[in-house]
């Protein structure tokens, strides 16, 4: 017979290799084969909650299960298969029901005994209730540390995280005064000579990182590069002399903020003076004065650092071609240059043709983003204050559902101090009222927080058309205009667009070439978030398009929130998918809220007419 090991481990590698150690001796011991195969487990810290979605190894090894690929399963301890009771049940009944047995060695407890087959008398609960146990002591565990983090702040010190450049730990035995931060004089002076050096007349952030680096690298034994001096310019504790820390309380999930005092290392002056200087120098909208100015120059920003993307010269694809004409221009593409240039610590790999992105923004402009200029002042006037109504309305929509979400976290309060001061003879009906409290109220606090996220995305989707009212008017041959002189073109989208940024996708499908089935495109396909003064849209694009006619498809009014974008629900979990807020206005549903995949993205754009097409002539000439 051969065992499954269910591994989860929350702190190092080791503690993954200490259970599989542990499992493989008792495997041996009790006769059972195994190889890596078998071996399902994952570095996970947060908690599990099967009404959402199992954890990768339990997905796998439930998927295996059913496959017949190993007759048992061996968990170290009862919290590594999971750390939330409701959650690790669910866990043991759907093993239960394959007829797979589970045996928990730190409770030397099996769910079906492996040579009869039959289910073990009582095993469930007993194995629940160690699940109860290991949630409650992992809980106090929280708690403790909680308190133990809180007194610190309070006390001015920071145990977790390192000190920021400049500073270090005070040491000593003394409880109230270590792990407070003091000050570092060799990293002082650093601190003072980077900005004294970038104040200096013609001083940029490379000539500052190339100097501190000859000067002081070697001592420090590190590379000062464009990202740590700007780091440092912008640390305002430096002047200051406050430190924010936040802190979660684990038992009102609530965030406290502690204003922890350092020690300050330049003046206020200083730290404004070079703010000023970064603004005027490097935070710019038009491109530098030797760069071509495009129309999205500065418009289209890296989804992992946030700088803007640089513009390239495409490679030629014939004999003779050093560059690739597009539409008869010579062809762009987008690309982040930030990681090459050593400036942020940027993974994105993402490239956009130019002269596919400007005209689908272009179209944008003229179908969408225009309209909301070319109202009289009359009804725009009117518009606004129906929109301030609207912002009322949902902001007492949002402060009543708060105040439910409040009422039902003290039921359950109430329903556990009731349990923890029952009477022995009634403390497992109280600890069952407890457990169906805390089940019904949780589904019912969850649908509240989903309620209030989806009023906050109403709030901000009127606060922006509201703005979007208020800009002043375009005038009606602005699109005439703009087409026939590029630098009017570029005014109008900047006017109209805060930035656009690009997200590869890898999720999107299309029918096979020769028959039925689908395939996924794993390049070429884009989502674009727009950032406009009438909300955000959502473009989907596949850039793998043939022919000389093109199509993009987009959602706009802030209906749909791309989970891996810099917009996503934290409610939500991050992934290539969209949540449709107020669902029921744009597709046919009764939910609020609905996840779409890309693919169901493009239907309801199609069924909706928020289609963009542009002319795309790949032909050299």
């Amino acid at each position: 017979m051969k065992a499954a090991f269910l591994i989860r481990c929350s702190t190092k590698k080791q503690d993954y290799n200490r259970q599989v150690k542990d499992l493989s001796r008792l495997a041996d011991r009790m006769g059972y084969s195994y190889d890596a195969s078998t071996i399902y487990g994952e570095h996970i810290t947060g908690k599990d909650d099967a009404t959402k979605q199992d954890r990768a190894s339990i997905r796998h090894l439930k998927e295996d299960a059913e496959a017949g690929r190993f007759d048992v399963v061996l968990v170290a301890e009862v919290s590594r298969l999971s750390r939330d009771p409701m959650s690790g049940r669910v866990y043991v009944r759907e093993l239960s029901n394959m007829n797979i047995p589970v045996y928990f060695r730190d409770i030397d407890k099996w769910t079906i005994d492996p040579a009869t087959g039959k289910k073990v008398p009582n095993a469930e609960t007993e194995i629940g209730a160690n699940f109860d146990g290991a949630w409650k002591y992992l809980k106090s565990l929280k708690t403790q540390i909680a308190s133990g983090r809180r007194d610190e702040l309070d006390n001015n010190c920071m145990s977790i995280g390192q000190p920021f450049f400049g500073y270090k730990r005070f040491g000593g035995r003394d409880k109230t005064k270590k792990n407070s931060w003091v000050i570092d004089e060799d990293a002082k002076e650093v601190v003072i000579e980077v900005f004294n050096r970038y104040l200096q007349d013609d001083a940029t952030l490379k000539s500052v990182a190339l100097s501190i680096t000859k000067d002081y690298g070697d001592k420090f034994g590190k590379k000062f590069s464009l990202g740590s001096i700007e780091h440092i310019l912008t640390f305002e504790p430096y002047y200051t002399g406050i430190k924010i820390v936040s802190l979660r309380d684990p038992d009102a999930d609530e965030v406290e903020q502690f204003e922890v005092q350092i020690p300050a290392i330049i003046t206020e002056t200083t730290y404004k003076n070079a703010e000023n200087k970064r603004k005027t120098n490097r935070v710019k909208s038009d491109p530098y004065p030797m760069q071509v100015e495009r129309t999205l120059s500065k418009l289209v920003k890296c989804p992992c650092c946030g700088h803007s993307l640089t513009p390239r010269k495409r490679a030629g694809d014939g004999a003779g071609q050093k560059y690739r004409m597009t539409n008869g221009k010579l062809g762009i593409s987008w690309f982040c240059m930030s990681r090459i240039n050593n400036m942020a610590d940027c993974t994105a790999t993402v490239s956009i043709n130019n002269e596919k992105l400007e005209p689908i923004i272009w179209e944008l402009v003229k179908k969408e983003l225009i309209s909301f200029a070319n109202l009289n002042t009359e009804d725009r006037l009117q518009k606004v204050e129906e929109y301030k109504q609207k912002i009322a309305n949902v902001e007492a929509d949002m402060a009543n559902y708060k105040e439910q979400k409040e009422s039902l976290a003290k039921k359950v309060n109430r329903a556990y101090q009731a349990y923890i001061d029952a009477p022995d003879e009634i403390v497992e009906d109280a600890k069952n009222m407890y457990l169906q409290t805390q089940a019904s109220c949780k589904k019912e606090m969850l649908e509240c927080q989903s309620k209030i996220e989806g009023f906050q995305q109403k709030k901000e989707t009127y606060l922006m058309y509201k703005k979007a009212l208020e800009q002043p008017e375009v005038p009606d041959d602005a699109i005439k205009k703009a087409e026939a002189d590029p630098k009017e073109k570029r005014r109008l989208v900047k006017e109209l667009i805060e930035k656009i940024v690009p997200y590869s996708v890898s999720t999107y499908q299309v029918k096979e070439r020769y028959g039925t089935g689908m395939r996924t495109l794993k390049h070429g396909v884009l989502l674009i978030e727009v950032y406009a003064i009438c909300g955000t849209y959502n473009i989907l694009f596949n850039g793998n398009q043939r022919g000389k006619e093109q199509y993009a498809y987009y959602i706009g009014g802030n209906f749909a929130t791309y989970q891996k974008g810099l917009r996503k629900f934290d409610a939500y979990e991050e992934g290539e998918y969209f949540v449709i807020s107020n669902a029921s206005l744009v597709m046919n549903t009764d939910d609020v809220d609905e996840c779409v995949t890309m693919n169901e993205f493009q239907d309801i754009a199609e069924e909706n007419q928020w289609v963009l097409s542009f002319e795309y002539n790949c032909k050299k000439k």
